[in-house]
């Protein structure tokens, strides 16, 4: 897995995923100037505990390895916050709506596949989330 950071001094986030497509939220524009077809990005923010931190990344892992293989997947980062790596950001662009669309779809049926629950999964390891979709000003 590669960790992309755009500021190195930054380090407020660093390393990837998108562990739970199922609960992709819904878009609001910020601005009525945005491109219908413009990318959108989906974004996750995660609390783990300290004990469940390698099996989440393991499970970020696995999740990106698929959604990379998709069309319209542009990048994803995983980012930690500078000095507490269990506050996990997930930043995924898509080239617009429709291919964040067919990814979900995608990632449902294998998750089925493999009868993995990720909400069950994130319960299970006491993993908080906030997970939103954003366009693009």
């Amino acid at each position: 897995m590669s960790t992309q950071v755009a500021d190195p001094s930054l380090r407020f986030y660093a390393a990837m995923i998108a562990a739970c497509p199922a609960a992709i939220c819904g878009a609001t524009p910020m601005s009525s100037q945005i491109a219908p077809q413009s990318s959108v990005f989906r974004v996750d923010r995660f609390s783990v505990p300290d004990a469940a931190l390698a099996a989440f990344i393991d499970r970020v892992e696995r999740t990106n390895r698929l959604l990379a293989g998709l069309a319209g997947c542009k990048q994803q980062l995983v980012l930690t916050q500078a000095g507490d790596p269990h506050q996990v950001v997930t930043l995924i662009e898509w080239t617009d709506a429709t291919a964040l669309a067919a990814a979900k779809a995608v990632v449902e049926q294998q998750y089925r596949a493999e009868g993995f629950d990720p909400a069950a999964f994130m319960l299970q390891l006491g993993v908080s989330a906030d997970m939103r979709v954003f366009d693009r000003i």
